[in-house]
């Protein structure tokens, strides 16, 4: 039985009401009965829905009730066991679950609305209608799939606690799209968040009038705080910009005063080209971050005039006053009814400055809302949930196992910056998460008792920071001296000098979710429309959303922002629809959202790792780590020594996915924190055993001539294979009881430690030895063996190791030698290394490597994932000028520029010229840098799918071939130039550059000249290391160079006048031209490889050159 109406199928009236007794001997009435929808949270969040028949309408219930005894008499059976009710069919099919609370047992169901459902509308009010009656004529209507429908009540937290009145109006006059509020009758609303937000002692004066003809015309701007409490960003104000025309308002949360004018800038230049006007006016308090001298030279360049407030008199700034008291009592009043703390206000700050664009302003005519106004079209507000509500987010299958719970519980802190997505916290560790497949439950109301709400700006000190709550602890806790490390499920820490706290994320006193969840299902919600771009780039969130320009490429960029890792507050909201289609509002965005949305491939930290859903996988992980550390012997318990520096550890966690990204294995890893050790005492030489892409690509490419087999393994824990001969002490790791006086005493090398990698190696190459391997003096990473005609080549990267010969018997046998002498795993035929996929073809004898994954997921990260494509990484003839000072944000530019390096340092010798380019710019970027930056990702959406090709069946002329090429007085800070070569082998590219020249060039012979000695020193370097592994070539290693005077000058060792002030070192390739290592050739300009390495080419000559270095 329910007293809910609008929860029923049909719902027939009883002719003689039943009396439904309470526990008192009173009585109340069941007037009705009919079926009822119900959605019931099972295990592992899947949902059951049933219908519930004959369900009673009691009108004064003040609960929801169902008979056991009826369930009986239904043939289902009804388990009560330990604080749980389990309920299940005929058949034993689980059908819902309930839990004990206060005493009651509570099922864990809610309800879904039948599709014929009573909204209240307004119909062809007549002309007499007059708004202010006390009961407008209602109507019952059947609500559309594009509708969301709600209570009054609902609604009213939805749209941030605005006064009823307003929530009736919108609906009335159907001034926005997508709402509907259920029932015939509506009440008035007592909310108690709005008395704790709301409550004044009397009104603020109103502004006299003022005429705004048009948008822009007049421009109200204030700067609200510093707020008592700074955000999780380090946020202590935001500032306010509102159209005096339209009442459209936009705001920024800002850190410090002077970010002002950036954030005026970046409004002017927004609006003005969204309303096609010029700002007039910008009316402030006067303020001083509206004084400086930069702020009066920008307003003159506008032709802007600047209206000052009279001091002490903030009526004559009203309009800006009022509208921060309205955000202020919105913020707090939705803080207040989430129960979340202070460091949430700018969340709230947004989010009531998004809701405020979209409800009536009296000061409209007709009460237009401001986006209507500003836009001409209808906002819509089906998108809207109740801030600080309850959201589960769908896991994506590419990031669960089977039996892994496909939801986590988050809160809901409003929309994702310029993307169809929701943004959320996850409560136990402070992450933020992007994700439109959400499930909100807005029923449950959180009482403002339980936290102080108080974001009033103080004038306290600018410095003062928010006091973090306790860390969580746990029970029950093993005892330091028991044999087996036993991992728990949080770390409770009280070491008086411990820095795990420094990387920890959450500002919340909440206890870690328990193993067993509870689910709340509600109806699925459909992200809002992106908001437009935020142009500003030091504080915007970014986006995904592809431009409308064709082919502007300014407009573009201002589209993908990018926000830094720990940025946890969107830096501005406002014009929220204006770039976006407001008809296709309630479209749900790219599916791809869901699996790019959240940031949990991987746990940050221990605590973390033990609160996720996959906490099980992680804690087993955790286990065989433990357990390898227990089998080397890696530690002894000790008591703290005096005297001594005791180092710290941490967790690093990992998902190693296969070639198709599905996972393979939950990985964790304890690390020391090696930069705290000291040199001299804790540790001398540091080395780490890591071959060269160079060698590692020349290997392959070799395998594809010679048909070579390709092997890999990888060795479990492989630093703690080296012993260690300093004294290293350290704490004891995150998952045991800590104790102030017992300590770890390393015997074996740990990962972090600066002498690890090598230890290891000094073990590694021993065995190596003794099995009569030989380490390549041209890379020491390297060793070979060629016994009775039998090839064995190891190349090894830290713990990686790939093994290549011509007999696969002697594979074998090398591999159990191996496994003989340390743990290690045996992955067969190399398919995946260092990040690159292998591919083989080798009845043709082709090799291709790949890094698409990666690429896939650099542009994820950086919101490029649906970018439009272009067909070149650089435009042709561009010049980036350095700055003498950053005009953005350098730690995005800086960010997304070296997931670009990895790539090209792998497999995409395309990007190499351009990514160097760049680079020059990292500490000062500007504009024109981030724009030039985030063509390189437009780049890589278009050729995302490109590898590195070798053919072995090609019969080549010369078996290594070198492209060299210059581009003089290329750069314009300096006039320096650019060199570039590559080396092909097998038809691929195996070793290439692109950099600029340490001294300047007069002439193009010169920097030619110049170029072709630095390609040699590689060419001299890849001809020892072919000849250590038995390719020793034969005649000299053609340099192909497009410059006659600079091949003419290698060969030449007679003095020239001209070029006497040469330094010595470029004439490097004289000496190797004479002792017949290399021989300059000519090659047309049109053939010349190494072009694609120092400029930026029209598209032709980019895929040209770009295909004769082997991609395709």
């Amino acid at each position: 039985m329910t007293s809910h109406r609008e929860w029923f199928i049909n719902c027939r009236a009883l002719a003689t009401p039943k009396r439904v007794y309470l526990e008192d001997e009173r009585f109340i009435l069941a007037v009705g009965i009919g079926q009822v929808t119900l959605c019931a949270a099972v295990d592992h969040g899947s949902m059951n829905t049933g219908i519930v028949q004959e369900v009673l309408h009691v009108p004064d219930l003040n609960g929801n009730l169902l008979s056991v005894s009826q369930f009986d008499r239904n043939s289902y059976d009804v388990r009560f066991a330990d604080g749980t009710c389990r309920i299940s069919n005929a058949q034993g099919r689980l059908s819902a679950i309930g839990y004990m609370r206060r005493n009651l047992y509570v099922l864990d169901v809610t309800t879904q609305l039948p599709e014929r459902t009573y909204i209240l509308q307004a119909k062809d009010l007549p002309p007499s209608y007059d708004d202010s009656m006390d009961d407008p004529p209602l109507h019952a209507f059947v609500a559309k799939e594009t509708t969301s429908s709600a209570s009054a009540q609902v609604w009213h937290r939805r749209l941030g606690h605005i006064s009823v009145d307003s929530v009736l109006k919108m609906v009335r006059k159907g001034m926005v799209k997508g709402m509907s509020i259920v029932g015939e009758k509506v009440s008035n609303v007592t909310c108690k968040p709005c008395l704790h937000g709301k409550q004044t002692r009397q009104p603020i004066p109103k502004e006299s009038d003022v005429e705004n003809p048009r948008v822009l015309h007049r421009t109200y701007s204030d700067v609200c705080g510093p707020m008592q409490t700074q955000t999780r960003s380090g946020h202590r104000y935001f500032i306010t910009f509102i159209d005096g025309h339209t009442h459209h308002l936009v705001a920024n949360l800002m850190k410090t005063k002077d970010e002002a004018l950036s954030h005026f800038k970046a409004f002017v230049e927004r609006a003005e080209v969204e309303t096609g006007q010029r700002a007039n006016i910008l009316r402030t308090d006067g303020g001083g971050e509206y004084e400086s001298k930069e702020f009066e030279v920008y307003l003159k360049e506008k032709g802007i005039h600047h209206e000052k407030m009279n001091a002490y008199t903030p009526q004559e700034n009203g309009v800006s006053e009022r509208m921060n008291r309205t955000i202020e009592e919105m913020a707090r009043s939705m803080l207040n009814d989430a129960g979340l703390p202070n460091t949430y206000w700018g969340d709230a700050v947004l989010h009531a400055v998004h809701i405020l664009n979209s409800v009536p302003s009296c000061t409209l005519p007709d009460n237009l809302t401001p986006h209507e106004a500003y836009t001409r079209n209808k906002p819509s507000v089906a998108h809207l949930r109740v801030f600080g509500c309850k959201a589960y987010v769908h896991i994506p299958k590419e990031k669960r196992q089977k039996l892994d719970s496909k939801t986590f519980e988050c809160t809901h802190l409003g929309f994702a910056a310029n993307r169809k997505a929701y943004r959320l916290v996850h409560r136990a560790t402070g992450r933020i998460v992007e994700s439109r497949d959400v499930y909100f439950d807005e029923g449950t109301e959180v009482a403002p008792s339980r936290v102080t709400i108080d974001i009033t700006p103080t004038q306290e000190a600018p410095d003062a920071r928010p006091q973090l709550p306790p860390r969580p602890t746990v029970e029950d806790v093993p005892d330091e001296d028991e044999d087996a490390p036993a991992l728990l499920d949080v770390d409770d820490s009280d070491d008086e000098d411990d820095n795990d706290s420094a990387d920890e994320d959450s500002d919340d006193d909440v206890p870690l979710p328990e193993i067993r969840r509870r689910h709340h299902a509600a109806r699925a919600a459909q992200p809002p429309p992106p908001p437009p771009p935020a142009p500003e780039l030091r504080h915007s969130g970014r986006t995904r959303t592809a431009p409308v320009a064709a082919d502007d490429d300014r407009y573009f960029v201002s589209s993908y922002t990018w926000k830094p890792k720990g940025q946890d507050d969107v830096g501005g909201v406002g014009a929220d629809a204006a770039a976006a289609d407001s008809e296709n509002a309630e479209e749900v965005g790219d599916a791809e959202n869901a699996h790019k949305a959240t940031s949990w491939d991987e746990p940050q930290t221990y605590e973390e790792a033990m609160s996720r859903p996959d906490a099980a996988r992680w804690k087993a992980a955790c286990a065989e780590e433990l357990h390898a550390f227990v089998k080397a012997e890696l530690y002894d318990k000790v008591e703290r020594p005096r005297n001594r520096k005791v180092i710290d550890c941490k967790w690093v966690f990992k998902i190693k996915r296969g070639l198709d990204g599905e996972i393979e294995k939950y990985k964790a890893r304890l690390v020391a924190k090696g930069f705290t050790q000291v040199e001299g005492l804790d540790f001398n030489e540091t080395f780490a055993p890591v071959a060269k892409f160079a060698s590692v690509r020349t290997l392959l490419a070799l395998a594809a001539k010679l048909d070579l087999e390709i092997h890999q393994m990888d060795v479990k824990s492989a630093f703690l294979n080296g012993d260690l001969d300093e004294e290293i002490y350290m704490k004891v790791p995150s998952g045991f009881r800590r104790s102030n006086s017992l300590i770890w005493k390393l015997n074996k090398a740990l990962y972090g430690l600066k002498q690890a990698g090598r230890e290891w190696y000094k073990k590694i190459r021993a065995e190596f030895e003794a099995l009569g391997f030989t380490r390549c003096h041209s890379d020491h990473s390297v060793f070979y063996k060629n016994d009775d005609g039998i090839l064995l080549i190891i190349a090894i990267y830290v713990d990686d190791m790939l093994i290549l010969s011509d007999n696969l018997t002697a594979v074998t046998t090398l591999k159990e030698d191996l496994k003989s002498r340390f743990e290690m795993t045996d992955l067969g035929e190399a398919r995946w290394l260092l990040g690159m996929e292998i591919a083989r073809d080798r009845p043709r004898r082709v090799l291709e490597l790949s890094q698409h994954q990666y690429v896939e997921k650099c542009l994820a990260q950086h919101g490029m994932a649906n970018c439009r494509p272009v067909s070149t990484p650089m435009a042709q003839n561009q010049k980036l000028v350095k700055l003498s000072e950053a005009e953005i944000d350098p730690k995005p530019y800086q960010s997304a520029l070296g997931s670009l390096m990895y790539a090209m340092i792998g497999t995409r010798p395309d990007l190499a010229f351009t990514v160097g380019a760049l680079s020059q710019h990292a500490a000062t970027p500007g504009k024109e840098h981030w724009i030039a930056l985030m063509r390189v990702y437009r780049y890589l959406r278009g050729t995302a799918d490109k590898k590195l090709v070798y053919c072995g069946t090609t019969k080549e002329k010369k078996p290594l071939l070198r492209y060299v090429d210059a581009d003089w007085a290329a750069n314009v800070n300096n006039r320096r130039s650019v060199t570039g070569f590559v080396f092909l082998i097998s038809e691929g590219a195996v070793s290439w550059s692109s950099k600029r020249q340490h001294s300047t060039a007069q002439s193009s012979t010169e920097a030619e000249y110049m170029a072709g000695a630095h390609g040699t020193k590689e060419a001299v370097w890849l001809r020892a290391f072919l000849s250590e592994i038995g390719q020793v070539q034969k005649g000299p290693t053609p340099l192909l160079i497009d410059n006659q005077s600079a091949i003419a000058l290698s060969k030449n060792a007679a003095f020239h006048e001209r070029t006497k002030h040469i330094a010595v070192r470029y004439h490097f390739i004289r000496e190797k031209y004479d002792s017949g290592e290399i021989e300059p050739e000519y090659v047309p300009t049109g053939n010349q490889v190494a072009d694609v390495l120092t400029k930026g080419l029209p598209r032709e000559k980019h895929e040209k050159f770009s295909a004769g270095m082997g991609l395709a």
